[in-house]
């Protein structure tokens, strides 16, 4: 099967430290809790989680990924500000009408279930 789907992206024994897509999701939650926590990644003991199987052994090569991964989220990052610029954040009072009219809503909702159920009975 060349061409076939089962051959996209299959690793050759030469790319034994590559993270697929899925690892730097978990890579950069791991980088983000320990910048969140101001410390600093511990990648001895991350190259031994069950995610890392590969790296065991090589932290030094899971630390050598991590500038890849600082490009990758200061380009989500850049992404996500330009959707939030679009939006303009909402107010107290539009806040405050918001809850308001939702309120109204659920409550003309309650009171058409209730008619349903005695239209049953």
């Amino acid at each position: 099967m060349k061409g076939g789907k089962r051959q996209v992206g299959k690793r050759r024994s030469g790319d034994k430290f590559k993270l697929s897509p899925s690892l730097f999701d978990v890579f950069a939650d791991r980088y983000l809790a320990a910048r969140n926590a101001h410390k600093g990644v511990d990648y001895q003991r991350l190259s031994t989680t069950k995610y890392f199987k590969d790296f065991k052994g090589h932290a030094e090569e899971l630390r050598a990924k991590e500038p890849e991964l600082k490009v990758l989220l200061k380009k989500a990052l850049a992404e996500q500000r330009e959707i939030d610029a679009g939006k303009p954040m909402k107010n107290i009072e539009a806040l405050e009408e918001e809850v308001a009219r939702l309120d109204v809503q659920h409550k003309e909702d309650v009171a058409k279930c209730k008619q349903l159920e005695v239209d049953i009975k």
